[in-house]
């Protein structure tokens, strides 16, 4: 008897026309359900003129059923292996618990851990598309701005980070915020278009993302804008958007901290007179200790920084040399005050706001575990622990000129 092995190349679809692959996903509301919008790439053999990118969107009680949705709409299954980023709007955030939803997409598709998550308080659908004018593929702008920005934290704000902190006892997640720049829309822009259509249930298909860089008017689109706004999130659920500056406090005591740009103002010394002195942290050293006395826990942070002097001013504004002999008291005096300052305004927000971005809760129960459990006993709400923290900063500086 004869046996004829076919290949199974011969009866398997080839992936170019069974398959889309996903670089970027946004999640929106649309009435009582989620809006998934993707932007994909189908893979074409051969192609000589570079990937085509679109955007797709439907909607569904689930992740995944918006999945669903598109992988029928577009005959092709969807890939996630190479999603590097995903865009999720303020009203999910606030609306979802993305521990859960989120659990959804991971579970029941491919999505790589080191996706990298984002915050916007506009349509995600529109930081998706805004940055088609600048170049096709979204994701790597978006890369770009995030992977900055968790220098600037020295926190991770992928999935795998953001999964890790929120199961984490009394641990604090992170994503950062980004905006649209409304400044550089005038009209209606074609992925706002495309936004009616969704919203009327059906799954709706853009053209290729160079299309989207303009609106009606042949106007350019909207941009992105990024001012380092981070959304805190505990247990999966979102607690407030704050900016820079406010959270600014905290990465003075995390030794991982670089390229944290500081002022020190009203500087008299033998060689500067009211000088304004601009620095930025080339890396620092923290040693941090704790006790627990008379039920209150105390931290106390030994802070050494290297910094490298950019500009100094006098008080007429006229700059002066870079170059001074060496960081006298009178300098030494006003950066501990700087750094006190700071961390005490982000201590007191994380109060406010009930988070733990350091987690303290951790530092405390490893040291002190007895007394600590004593602490939390006493209070009216253990989950309140960070109320009763005092955090005291002894500072120092060295001038680092390369």
């Amino acid at each position: 008897m004869l046996i004829v092995l076919t290949p199974s190349s011969f009866t398997t679809p080839s992936q170019f026309k069974s398959h889309a692959i996903a670089t970027s996903m946004a999640l929106d509301t649309a009435e009582d359900e989620l809006e998934l919008t993707i932007q994909i790439i189908k893979p074409q053999p051969n192609s000589g003129s570079g990937p085509k990118y679109q955007h797709i969107s439907s909607q569904g009680a689930t992740i995944s059923d918006c999945i669903e949705k598109l992988e029928m709409q577009l005959g092709r299954i969807i890939g996630l292996g190479h999603c590097a980023t995903m865009v999720i709007s303020d009203d999910v955030c606030t609306k979802y618990n993305l521990l859960y939803t989120l659990d959804d997409l991971i579970r029941g598709n491919e999505l790589g851990t080191n996706t990298l998550l984002i915050h916007t308080m506009d349509k995600a659908k529109d930081i998706l598309t805004s940055s088609a004018a600048e170049e096709n593929n979204t994701q790597d702008l978006l890369m770009d701005i995030t992977q900055l920005n968790q220098q600037l934290y020295s926190t991770k704000t992928d999935l795998f980070s953001f999964y890790n902190n929120s199961i984490s006892p009394h641990s604090t997640a992170i994503m950062l915020s980004l905006d649209i720049n409304n400044d550089a829309q005038q009209g209606q822009s074609n992925s706002e278009s495309g936004a009616q259509g969704a919203a009327s249930g059906s799954t709706s298909a853009t053209s290729d993302s160079t299309s989207n860089s303009s609106n009606s008017s042949g106007q350019q689109s909207k941009s992105i804008k990024s001012q380092g706004d981070i959304s805190i999130f505990v247990d999966g659920n979102l607690v407030d958007t704050l900016s820079y500056q406010e959270l600014k406090g905290f990465n003075w005591l995390d030794s991982k901290t670089k390229r944290n740009l500081f002022k020190l103002e009203n500087i008299s010394s033998e060689e500067l007179t009211n000088a304004t002195m601009e620095l930025v942290n080339l890396g620092q050293n923290i040693k941090l200790e704790t006790s627990i006395t008379n039920n209150t826990p105390l931290i106390y942070a030994k802070v050494d920084v290297r910094a490298k002097i950019l500009k100094i001013q006098d008080e007429n504004d006229a700059i002066l040399t870079n170059q001074i002999s060496y960081i006298d008291e009178s300098i030494q005096s006003a950066f501990k005050e700087l750094v006190q300052k700071e961390v005490d305004d982000s201590i007191k927000l994380s109060k406010e706001k009930n988070f733990d971005k350091l987690n303290f809760y951790h530092l405390f129960e490893k040291n002190h575990y007895k007394e600590w459990q004593q602490y939390l006993a006493n209070l009216d709400d253990p989950d309140n622990y960070m109320q009763g923290i005092q955090v005291y900063v002894d500072a120092a500086i060295t001038e680092n000129a390369q």
